[in-house]
């Protein structure tokens, strides 16, 4: 947590509680699977940070990032329905808990609070803006979901994650832009930054589940890999690899050995490696953008520079 922004972080975290307090019980249990670990609200500190950049207004800009971190816990319980993911925020996922039909609900019931809390700024521009982001995440799901069990570029891959992951990031910093009172080209250009905060913080996740050991981050890739759905170190090996070594692995029955065995070759190949000089160089162009950014439209974007620096440093002491 960026400790200036503490009290923003504080009002989120109030707001998104009480637009589940009057829930029904039958509701609130699943949902609150979820929401009772707030995780880490780089999505709600990179729109306030970005809305301090000109005319601060608290409220809108804390609202507005509720609501969008709410958006953000609705994209996550249904990911866990399409993954069969198991463990959520440290906790189990709402789908292992309470069954995935109870879990698809309880992710559409998250998405109509963050619209009725985003209602409250009476700002029909932002309602547009936010129903426009989540179906831009909608369709990156999509394209990933095409994509299962297809070897596709790393270009391809980075185009898909930039819907996927890298939109709400996108919408943090243009939807602070706009609170700020900051012209539309420009918002348009800081959505673009925040695009590339959530490409590079996909790859870097993706670099995780190769370079750690503990058993959790070995039974992700190996889900993923059972599932078809090929992350940046295994598609950067892949265009290494002219022998089709992987290749011929990646079209056998998934057995251990097998999942092994192709673990090992993207390891060889330096995949992990490879990958995170992508995502190096995606950290290092976010702030050079928002810097020439800054000094090409004389705006003061010193809070978000600052803001983007430390959440990079974070990002890469989690992982690394």
């Amino acid at each position: 947590m960026i400790e200036r922004l503490k009290s923003a972080m504080d009002g989120v975290c109030a707001i998104i509680d009480d637009s589940l307090s009057d829930s029904d019980p039958l509701i609130k249990s699943p949902v609150n699977q979820t929401v009772q670990n707030k995780g880490k609200l780089l999505r709600p500190m990179l729109l306030v940070l970005t809305a301090k950049c000109g005319n601060y207004d608290e409220k809108s800009a804390v609202t507005a990032a509720a609501a969008l971190e709410l958006m953000h816990i609705a994209s996550l319980i249904h990911d866990d329905i399409v993954d069969d993911g198991t463990i959520r925020r440290g906790a189990a996922s709402v789908q292992s808990k309470f069954g995935k039909d109870a879990a698809v609900y309880a992710g559409d019931y998250t998405l109509a609070r963050s619209i009725r809390v985003l209602t409250e700024l009476d700002d029909m521009i932002l309602v547009k803006m936010f129903v426009e982001a989540m179906g831009n995440v909608c369709r990156g799901e999509l394209r990933q979901h095409a994509c299962r069990h297809k070897v596709i570029s790393t270009q391809e891959y980075i185009k898909m994650v930039s819907n996927k992951t890298g939109e709400l990031f996108g919408l943090s910093l243009e939807t602070g832009g706009y609170i700020a009172g900051i012209e539309k080209d420009v918002c348009l250009e800081l959505r673009n930054i925040g695009r590339m905060v959530g490409i590079a913080y996909q790859i870097y996740d993706d670099c995780l589940d190769y370079t750690f050991t503990n058993s959790r981050a070995l039974k992700d890739t190996q889900k993923d890999i059972i599932q078809g759905s090929y992350t940046a170190p295994l598609l950067c090996a892949m265009e290494l690899d002219n022998s089709g070594k992987l290749k011929n692995l990646l079209e056998k029955p998934m057995t251990e050995e097998i999942i092994d065995e192709i673990q090992q070759t993207v390891r060889n190949y330096r995949g992990p490696e490879i990958a995170m000089e992508y995502a190096l160089d995606y950290f290092s162009k976010i702030t050079d953008d928002a810097r020439e950014l800054s000094s090409r439209r004389n705006i003061d974007l010193d809070e978000l520079i600052d803001g983007l620096h430390r959440i990079i440093e974070m990002t890469k002491n989690a992982i690394l």
